[in-house]
């Protein structure tokens, strides 16, 4: 015959048990948020590039308007460099999106 203090202590064993597990899944989807703000965050600053290279852009194709140099501006190389710089730094958006799906799926 099973004891009342028996079950008690089976009880609490297994709510330990509980505990731990739980302690463990909070951990594992703290570090999972973590790591999916931080890329968020280089996002943010990716985006960043890209609104500093766009007003840059823009600077130079009004300066070129302005001097009356519209065929000099699909020839600029400054503006060529910067619209491949666009491009590369879109693909890392990219990445880092794809990263982000990745680490939601993995749950």
């Amino acid at each position: 015959m099973v004891t009342l203090w028996e079950k008690v202590k089976k009880c609490l064993a297994d709510g330990v048990e509980v505990l731990k597990e739980g302690t463990s899944i909070v951990a594992e989807k703290s570090s999972e948020l973590a790591k999916i703000g931080k890329i968020k965050v280089e996002i943010i600053n990716l985006n960043r590039k890209i609104n500093n290279c766009f007003n840059e852009i823009g600077g130079r194709f009004y300066h070129l308007k302005i001097e009356d140099k519209q065929e000099e501006i699909n020839n600029d190389n400054k503006i060529n460099e910067l619209v491949e710089e666009i491009k590369k730094i879109e693909e890392k958006v990219k990445d880092k999106e794809e990263q982000i799906d990745k680490l939601k799926n993995k749950a």
